[in-house]
This record gives C-alpha cells, structure tokens and sequence, in this order.
C-alpha cells in the first residue's frame, strides 16, 4: 500500500525481499541479491558488485523509498553492504545514502539461517546487533488487517497468533 501510494505520485519505490519466494508476493518486487548484487556469502567488508556509473546507481539515486521484507531471517552483514553501497553512490554520510528504507519482517519469527554455526554465531548474526541499529526506528503493527475482525473466531486467531 505504502508502495503504491508513492509511484502514484511520481515517486521511484524498489521492494525487495530477503528471499525469493517472499519477493514474489510484492509488487515489481525482487530479490536482494538480484537488487543489489550482494555477494552470496557476504563478509562484514563485502560490497556490492555494481560501480557508481552503472545505470543501476542511477535508479538508487533517484529512489526515493526501498521496501525490504523479510529482514530478520538474513545475517546483518546484508543491511550492513547495502548501507555501505548506497551511501557511497549517494555521495551521503546519512545511513542508506539519505533514501527511506523500510525494513519489514518479525523479530519473533526466526534468526537468521547460517549453515554450521553454533547458537552464539547466529545470534551475533541479527540485525539488533548492526552498526546501524541507532538509526532504526521500530515501529509495530498491532492490528492483523487480513483477518475479519468482526468474525469472534478470527478475532480470537488473531489474539493467539500475537501471543
């Protein structure tokens, strides 16, 4: 919705999904390996494989709101490359190069997916440990807008799924 409301009005909006499965629920929706070119095992000093000239620079220059979904179950190395990628083609200090990013997902769902690794990797792995935790805002959503709340047994579902 937030989405659509911005290229209604002339806005350049790219959604992106942590995984592909997820990314083909949005809408123009992608990959961020596909978006960004982030190595697939990406380092705390990776980068993005694109340069400031490519015309996908361009298109990040000019966005003004990323959607990213299904953020907590990457490793915080992903945000960490992309903030350093966009910062750099936006010749900005600002986190993410200035653009509005929005990080979407549930903290409660699950950790990160690293292949053998031991309970303390994994957790060092989470976004609440970035460098750029002090920039994020959190806010929640509290009210399940694809359940009929009108409806006591969805109403109920919905109260247990949130518990």
């Amino acid at each position: 919705m937030i989405a659509l409301k911005c290229r209604n009005v002339g806005h350049i909006v790219v959604t992106v999904a942590s995984f592909g499965i997820v990314s083909l629920l949005l809408v123009e929706g992608r990959t961020t390996h596909s978006t960004f070119f982030i190595p697939l095992d990406v380092l705390e000093d990776s980068l993005c494989e694109f340069s400031k000239q490519q015309l996908q620079a361009e298109l990040f220059r000019e966005t003004k709101l990323i959607i990213w979904d299904e953020v907590p179950m990457q490793h915080r190395h992903y945000v960490e490359v992309v903030n350093c990628a966009l910062r750099d083609i936006c010749d900005s200090e600002k986190p993410f190069g200035g653009i509005t990013v929005v990080l979407g997902g549930d903290f409660r769902q699950i950790l990160p997916f690293i292949l053998k690794r031991v309970r303390e990797q994994i957790a060092n792995a989470s976004l609440r440990l970035s460098i750029l935790r002090k920039h994020i805002r959190i806010l929640t959503l509290d009210l399940n807008m694809r359940l009929n709340h009108e409806n006591h047994d969805n109403a109920n579902f919905a109260n247990f799924l949130m518990e």
